[in-house]
């Protein structure tokens, strides 16, 4: 049974995010757990606005969220409704880093599902302030950023970002591993560098033991130029090749963060077009939690 995080603001953009989760994971047992937190934020924008009462009470604002919850609940399972699959919801005034850690905590969850825009509305940042937020906090689960009115296709070709210079550990890609075997996908390496170069020891070496834990799924290395902005560069790459989920490691000097820091994305912006699988830096440990990924074929 796997157990996936899908916060929601009752915006379209989290409804989206949540018809994507139900459609990767239609043939996986799960339980889902929907949560909203009722905190202020900046501005709010409810598909449910015409129903809900706004007031500003401590429990005018949490009968809002349980309502709200009840009312999204009832739309997803309109849009699908699997007897594998198990939903829980949760209303909580805590700040939504908190409480995703919590329910991480407790639940042994092993995904946070979540749109790229959200209630903010902001056009010019990267990604949305409160997906940032929750990736800067979230340091022990992978997080799936969906973005603003993407419609599913199946992850049949994967893109992982790596510079190469760093030995990655198999729990670590062990969720990019299982939804390639699971949607029989084709997985694009690609090495962002500013001179296209021989690689050197370490990187040939870290290569080689990626390629080890693919295994038989089909791999292959691609070494692009960064275009003078590693985000740019990825965004050509991932058009270019119709990658349909791009997947990058959360660690210092890694790639995210080159792209959460370029001043160019409060201008023209890298605007996230296809899901980004935000991945942990575990290290060696937790080697046995994400084997709970299953292919989809066994159900």
């Amino acid at each position: 049974m796997k157990h996936i995080i899908l916060p929601t603001d009752f915006s379209e953009n989290a409804l989206n995010a949540c018809k994507y989760a139900l459609k990767l994971l239609e043939k996986e047992r799960c339980t889902f757990h929907i949560v909203n937190c009722y905190v202020p934020l900046e501005s709010y924008h409810s598909i449910y606005s015409a129903t809900l009462d706004m007031g500003t009470s401590d429990n005018i604002n949490a009968l809002n969220s349980q309502k709200g919850l009840q009312e999204f609940l009832n739309i997803l399972k309109d849009i699908q409704n699997r007897p594998w699959h198990f939903f829980k919801t949760i209303s909580s005034p805590r700040l939504l880093n908190n409480e995703i850690k919590r329910l991480i905590n407790d639940t042994k969850s092993e995904l946070v599902i979540m749109g790229t825009k959200g209630a903010s509305g902001l056009k010019e940042v990267f990604m949305g302030s409160t997906t940032v937020n929750v990736i800067k906090s979230v340091k022990s689960c992978p997080i799936l950023a969906i973005p603003e009115n993407f419609d599913f296709k199946a992850p049949m070709e994967i893109g992982f970002a790596t510079d190469l210079y760093r030995f990655y550990s198999q729990s670590e890609l062990q969720l990019v591993l299982e939804l390639a075997k699971t949607f029989k996908s084709t997985i694009r390496i690609v090495n962002v560098t500013e001179e296209k170069a021989p690689l050197l020891n370490i990187q040939k070496f870290n290569l080689r033991s990626i390629q080890k834990y693919f295994g038989d799924i089909p791999n292959y290395l691609h070494i692009v130029s960064t275009e003078n902005s590693v985000s740019k560069a990825l965004e050509s790459f991932a058009k270019k090749l119709d990658i349909h989920l791009l997947a990058l490691l959360n660690c210092p000097k890694g790639y995210l963060e080159k792209i959460k820091t370029e001043p160019i994305l409060r201008k023209v912006a890298f605007h996230t077009k296809i899901p980004l699988l935000i991945i942990p830096e575990l290290g060696m440990s937790n080697s046995t939690k994400s084997n709970n990924w299953v292919s989809a074929t066994s159900i």
